[in-house]
């Protein structure tokens, strides 16, 4: 069975505050993969790798308009590259740049 965590627990596996993980909930960065009968939501694995991915991100600079620009426009990387500290307006480009050369990107719906 695969791991499931509710809000709670994925912030403290990123150490972040669980608040920070609502806000982008909202900001439509991920997505719960479910809800309890009581509508609580939970999370997998996946996820938890999809949000590090994010705090990885957020971690380089890149604020939520433009992580949310790179997951609709090339997914989240499987990993995070090194890429140089770029002008702002540059940052996504030179990402999906990265990404695609290393063929390391997973489409996200």
């Amino acid at each position: 069975m695969a791991n499931l965590y509710l809000i709670n627990e994925l912030a403290e596996k990123l150490n972040i505050p669980p608040s920070t993980l609502l806000e982008w909930e909202k900001e439509k960065l991920f997505k719960p993969a479910g809800y309890t009968e009581d509508s609580t939501p939970y999370f997998t694995e996946e996820i938890f790798k999809e949000c590090n991915l994010i705090v990885n991100l957020k971690n380089m600079g890149y604020n939520s308009s433009e992580v949310l620009k790179i997951i609709k426009n090339v997914g989240l990387p499987k990993e995070i590259v090194n890429i140089k500290q770029t002008k702002p307006k540059k940052k996504i480009i030179n990402c999906w740049r990265a990404c695609r050369k290393n063929k390391s990107f997973t489409p996200h719906n």
